[in-house]
């Protein structure tokens, strides 16, 4: 059966396109929107707020939606680091202006005034004085207090990035800091990458890393909307499934988008197909699976050498025994067997670390492997042949800094034989563990913008 004038599939599966992003659905995020607007309706805090999380945890999502959840009170002009230019401050700016003129426009305030600005000099300092004395003035007269602008920087890490290589001048940072203290109808949003945080300090007086807010995986309920709110009247997910789909993913976001993205298509191929099973959510593991495999080679490329043998050995140990209480005991009996030591305190470091980088988490059975196609992709890449050495080892007193890439790492047998075809039904096993649950309340998009804390 096809269906005349199908409708687009409404997830967001390629992490390449931005652009994208700003159709596609978006889920829960209350208490961080909450937040968000609190700090900028405090007239003491004339400093952004920083939105720290995870790549692929939802950071440019979360600014993308914020025209959509502040359309009452801000215009919100979404400025890409990543896309920003690379050596020219004067093109930086006139990116920012652009920024700004594409959302006043979107917002239905005329900007053909705009048109008859003169245009800024060729040095950084002229281009940042043309920004505060020319530009953002006339902004300020076109939208005539109606609403207020809110600079949505994401990727600001790179800024520093930029700062730090000459590309753009190092008192970019108080440039931006004075914006905020010279317009009072001016609001910053910036997102940072976690693996930058060190760096963070380096963004004062702009924000105040005290103050920072983090972004974490979805809740189950919230999952529930995301996979059934954008596609209701269209089918559905019976309890099961959207279990199924809850662990597989962890709750990430990048993950539940490629869940509902091959759902839908899915669906599109079989309209006639309106409900979806726990059988059907198995067939899609692997499709979601290439399509997320870069991403866990990103993410496992960063960690360090403690963490990832330390998430190599948890991912062999739940792969024997799914229900065994795993902790950093247990995990040091298992690299024991190896010709390498990391002790205790060691691993519960490794273990708080990879929880705050959402790869595990701590639960009334032990720690867990957030996501379940997070430990199949453990199982098939995090082999011994390609583990780190950790950063002390065992016999070897002038070897605390050493990390010995290059070095082999012998393990039992056993783990040299796990296939594919075994990890597959490992991880089918542990989808099925969970139990049902009653179907969740609907999950509102936007949140309520009060003055309440």
């Amino acid at each position: 059966m096809m269906i005349e004038n199908m409708p687009r599939n409404p997830y967001h599966a390629d992490s390449g396109d931005i652009t994208a992003l700003a159709s596609a659905p978006f889920a829960g995020r209350q208490a961080v929107f909450g937040r968000i607007y609190r700090h900028v309706t405090d007239p003491t805090k004339r400093t952004a707020i920083t939105v720290i999380g995870q790549r692929r945890i939802g950071k440019t999502a979360l600014l993308t939606a914020f025209p959509t959840v502040f359309r009452e009170t801000h215009v919100g002009a979404l400025i890409s680091m990543l896309q920003a230019p690379d050596d020219v401050t004067v093109d930086w700016v006139l990116s920012i202006a652009e920024s700004i003129a594409v959302a006043t426009a979107k917002r239905g305030f005329t900007i053909r005034r705009l048109d008859e600005l003169p245009p800024p000099g060729e040095s950084a300092e002229e281009a940042f004085a043309w920004l505060v004395e020319v530009y953002l003035p006339a902004i300020f007269a076109i939208l005539r207090g109606m609403m207020r602008l809110a600079l949505l920087i994401d990727d600001v890490h790179l800024l520093l990035t930029s700062i730090r290589q000459t590309r753009l001048p190092p008192e970019t940072v108080s440039f931006l800091s004075g914006l905020m203290a010279q317009f009072p109808h001016l609001d910053m949003v910036l997102t940072f990458d976690a693996a930058r945080e060190s760096d963070l300090s380096a963004l004062t007086p702009l924000t105040n890393p005290d103050e920072a807010l983090r972004l974490s995986s979805l809740t189950a309920e919230e999952t529930r909307w995301l996979l059934l709110q954008p596609v209701r009247g269209l089918y559905a997910l019976t309890d099961d499934a959207a279990d199924a789909v809850y662990r597989a993913s962890g709750g990430l976001p990048a993950l539940l988008q490629a869940f509902g993205y091959f759902l839908f298509r899915k669906w599109a191929e079989q309209p006639s197909l309106n409900q979806f099973d726990a059988e059907d959510i198995r067939l899609l593991m692997q499709p979601v699976m290439t399509l997320s495999a870069a991403d866990f080679q990103a993410s496992w490329n960063r960690l360090p050498p403690n963490e990832k043998l330390t998430l190599a050995a948890l991912s062999n140990i739940l792969y024997r025994d799914p229900l065994r209480q795993v902790d950093a005991a247990v995990i040091e009996s298992w690299i024991v067997e190896t010709d390498v030591h990391l002790d205790t305190t060691a691993i519960n470091a490794a273990l708080r670390a990879l929880e705050y980088r959402e790869w595990v988490e701590p639960t009334p059975e032990g720690v867990r492997i957030k996501a379940g196609l997070m430990h199949t992709w453990l199982l098939e890449n995090a082999t011994p042949d390609k583990l780190p050495r950790p950063l002390r080892r065992r016999g070897s007193a002038g070897a605390a800094a050493e990390t010995g890439l290059n070095r082999r790492v012998r393990v039992p047998r056993w783990a040299l034989i796990v296939g594919g075809a075994v990890i597959l039904a490992a991880l089918i096993a542990f989808l099925t563990l969970g139990g049902q649950t009653d179907a969740p309340p609907e999950i509102q998009v936007t949140v309520t913008l009060s003055d309440e804390s």
